[in-house]
């Protein structure tokens, strides 16, 4: 049809790019894996690790390096990031390319989350991406409040989850949700206390 726009949206290529990282992690695992029964390791791709002692090196030197990079990138990028998401009409007549700044941010997305699939799970990681930013929405009203706010949010939440996982013997993944969930209902309670 003319005039229909065909080209595939952010959000839609970050749920793609998403199920495409956990299904080909997957199949690599099955087709390199030394054991031929990988049962055992379904549990932990989709809801992370039990225990942090299960994480070797190698998985805390890949999760430093990438998150060294997307925090490197997105500093570099800010201010297209910024016109992209505040108005993405604007920022294709200011000659920024979208389709390219879409497909950074997803690649981005997709490195956070596969560098945290062994911790926190491919179903978990979703929710920690969400819910971080959604409750800095709720206490902050610019772009530059919400990314911080999100930043300390997520940070906060992770070192509580994991303290209180390793306090109780609880699932890391599902620990850090509940957590990012309660701060959440906090923040949607503050926003109404002040309206």
């Amino acid at each position: 049809r003319r005039g229909h726009n065909h080209d595939v949206k952010g959000d839609a290529l970050l749920a793609m790019s998403s199920a495409a990282a956990l299904a080909i992690g997957y199949l690599i695992m099955n087709i390199f894996g030394a054991s031929s029964n990988i049962t055992g390791y379904i549990h932990e791709i989709l809801f992370g690790s039990t225990a942090l002692l299960t994480l070797s090196n190698f998985d805390v030197i890949i999760s430093i390096a990438l998150a060294l990079g997307v925090v490197i990138t997105f500093i570099l990028l800010y201010n297209r990031i910024f016109s992209l998401t505040f108005d993405e009409n604007f920022a294709q007549v200011s000659g920024l390319s979208i389709k390219r700044i879409n497909i950074i941010l997803a690649a981005m997305i997709s490195l956070v989350i596969v560098s945290g699939m062994s911790l926190i799970g491919a179903l978990l990681m979703s929710a920690l991406i969400v819910f971080p930013a959604m409750t800095a929405l709720k206490l902050k009203d610019t772009f530059k409040g919400v990314t911080i706010a999100s930043s300390i949010i997520s940070l906060t939440t992770m070192l509580v989850g994991i303290i209180l996982s390793i306090a109780l013997s609880t699932p890391v993944g599902a620990t850090v949700v509940v957590i990012d969930l309660v701060m959440f209902l906090i923040a949607t309670a503050i926003r109404a206390f002040r309206k």
